[in-house]
C-alpha cells in the first residue's frame, strides 16, 4: 500500500511564505498608485501637471490600505492650485492663471454654509486678472460677485482679507473710469489695512499709490503728491523687500512729475522704475512693456523720437505677444506712436495711430470711458490740422462730453479738450459758437493748470 510521505515543514514555509510576499507586493503595489498625485503637487514641475479637484476627490475618498489618512487632501490640492495661479498672474500668463481661477471659485462657490475661506482670495484675484487682460465685462461681473460674499459674510472675514478685495473692486472702477467708485473703494480698503497693521508698514504702501492713482486721474494733484511721497517714503525704508511696489510708487510719481513739467526728475524715476521691474519680472513681462512706453513716450516729449520709436516698439512687441491686439496697453503704444508721428508733423501717420488705438479702445471701454476721449481729442487736432473740420468737430464734441461725465468740466483735459474746440471753430470761421465756447473757458475753474504736454492730450493752440 502506498502511503504518501508527508510535506516537509520547510516546504510547506516556503510555500506559504511566498504566497504572503505576493499577497504583500500587490497591497504596496496599490498603496505606491496613489503617492505620484501627492509628488505631482509638491515638485512644482511645469512637466508634470497638478491633479484636477475629480482627481483629488477620488483620491480622498479612496478607501486606503492603510489606517493612516493620506497626505494630499482636496484643501491642500486647492491651495496650491491657488498658488500657482498667482504664479502665472505675477509671469503675466493671465490665460493659465484666469482657467485655474475660474475652477477654483466654481468649487468653492459649492461651500456655501460656511462660507468656503479661499472664495474671497479666489474671485480676488480672478478680478483682477480680467482687469489686466483688459476683459471688464468680465472684471466687474467678477467683481459684483465678491461684493455681494464681501457683504453678506463681512463678520466672518478678515480684515486684512476684506482690505485686498476692496482694493481690486476699485482698480477694476479705475479701470473703467468710474473714479468716483474707485476713490470710495481705496479709502475703505486703506482704513480696513491700517486697522491690522498701523499706518507705517510698507505692505500699506500700494494702497496709498493707488488712492493717488485716483486723485491724479482727477486732476487733484495736490492731494495725490503726499500719498505717493507717503508711499515712497515706506517702501524705501527696505527697498529690497518689495521692489516691485517701489517700481509702480516710482513709476505713478514721475507721471505726476511729467505733468507739473519736472522732465528730469520723471524721467529719473521712469528709468528707476524700468531696471527694478526688468530685475524682477524679466524683459519680456507685459509691466516692464507699460515702463517702456512711458519712457518712450517722454523721450518724444524732449526731442528724441528714434529714441521713442525704438522703445515703443518693443514694447508694443511685448504686449501684442503677452495680450494680442486688443488690449488697453496695446492702445496706449498707438497713442504713443501717435504722439511721435505728430511731434515730427507727420500727420497722416499720427492719424492713422490715433485711428487705430481707438479702433481698439472702443472694443474694450463702454461708450463713456476717459481714455477714449483722450484718443478722441488727439485725433480731432491732427484732423484739424489736415483740414478735416467736420469729423475733427465731431470727435472734439464726444472727447467733451466724456469728459464731462467721467471727469467733470473742471479737470485738466476738458479745459484743454474746449481750447482744442475754440481753435477749431475759429478756423472753421463759426465766430459765434467759438466765442461761447471761450466764455465757457473764461469761467472755467480748473484744478490746475493744463499740462504742458500728455501722452493723451494735445493742446492745439499751443502746437498749431
Amino acid at each position: 500500500m502506498f502511503v504518501p510521505r508527508p510535506q516537509t515543514f520547510s516546504t510547506r514555509n516556503f510555500l506559504i511564505w511566498w504566497l504572503f510576499l505576493i499577497l504583500l507586493l500587490s497591497a504596496d503595489w496599490t498603496f505606491a498608485q496613489e503617492l505620484p498625485l501627492a509628488e505631482r503637487c509638491s515638485t512644482g514641475s511645469a512637466t508634470v501637471p497638478l491633479p484636477t479637484y475629480e482627481e483629488a476627490e477620488t483620491l480622498v475618498r479612496r478607501p486606503s490600505v492603510s489606517p493612516q489618512p493620506t497626505a494630499t487632501t482636496i484643501e491642500t490640492v486647492l491651495d496650491q492650485r491657488f498658488q500657482s495661479a498667482l504664479t502665472y498672474k505675477k509671469e503675466g500668463n493671465l490665460t493659465q492663471a484666469a482657467a485655474l481661477l475660474t475652477e477654483l471659485v466654481a468649487t468653492q462657490e459649492a461651500d456655501t454654509d460656511p462660507l468656503h475661506p479661499g472664495l474671497v482670495p479666489a474671485l480676488t484675484a480672478l478680478s483682477d486678472v480680467y482687469r489686466l487682460q483688459g476683459n471688464y465685462a468680465q472684471a466687474e461681473t467678477t467683481a459684483l460677485r465678491l461684493e455681494a460674499v464681501l457683504d453678506t459674510h463681512l463678520t466672518a472675514l478678515a480684515p486684512e482679507t476684506q482690505a485686498a478685495a476692496r482694493n481690486i473692486i476699485a482698480m477694476v472702477a479705475f479701470a473703467q473710469g468710474h473714479f468716483g467708485q474707485a476713490e470710495q473703494g481705496f479709502s475703505i480698503s486703506i482704513r480696513l489695512l491700517e486697522r491690522v497693521i498701523g499706518g507705517n508698514h510698507p505692505d500699506l504702501a500700494l494702497r496709498l499709490n493707488n488712492l493717488a492713482e485716483c486723485h491724479k486721474a482727477c486732476g487733484r494733484m495736490e492731494a495725490a503728491k503726499p500719498l505717493f511721497r507717503r508711499a515712497l517714503r515706506l517702501l524705501e525704508a527696505n527697498p529690497a523687500a518689495n521692489p516691485t511696489a517701489l517700481a509702480a510708487v516710482l513709476n505713478n510719481l514721475a507721471g505726476l512729475y511729467r505733468f507739473e513739467g519736472r522732465i528730469h526728475e520723471a524721467q529719473s524715476y521712469y528709468k528707476r522704475a524700468l531696471y527694478l521691474w526688468e530685475r524682477t519680472l524679466g524683459s519680456e513681462h507685459p509691466t516692464v512693456a507699460a515702463a517702456l512706453n512711458n519712457l518712450a513716450d517722454l523721450s518724444a516729449f524732449t526731442g528724441n523720437p528714434a529714441e521713442a520709436t525704438r522703445l515703443v516698439q518693443q514694447a508694443q512687441q511685448i504686449l501684442e505677444k503677452k495680450y494680442g491686439r486688443i488690449h488697453p496697453e496695446v492702445a496706449k503704444t498707438y497713442a504713443t506712436l501717435g504722439a511721435i508721428a505728430f511731434a515730427g508733423k507727420n500727420y497722416k501717420m499720427a492719424q492713422l495711430h490715433y485711428e487705430q488705438a481707438l479702433h481698439i479702445e472702443q472694443q474694450l471701454f463702454a461708450a463713456a470711458h476717459p481714455m477714449t476721449a483722450m484718443t478722441l481729442n488727439n485725433l480731432a487736432v491732427v484732423e484739424r490740422i489736415q483740414g478735416q473740420f467736420a469729423e475733427a468737430e465731431a470727435h472734439q464734441k464726444t472727447a467733451l462730453e466724456i469728459w464731462e461725465k467721467t471727469v467733470g468740466r473742471t479737470h485738466p483735459e476738458y479745459v484743454a479738450g474746449l481750447k482744442n474746440l475754440a481753435c477749431l471753430l475759429h478756423q472753421e470761421g463759426k465766430k459765434t459758437q467759438a466765442g461761447a465756447v471761450e466764455l465757457q473757458l473764461r469761467n472755467a475753474v480748473p484744478r490746475q493748470a493744463a499740462p504742458p504736454f500728455e501722452r493723451w492730450v494735445i493742446d492745439a493752440r499751443t502746437r498749431r
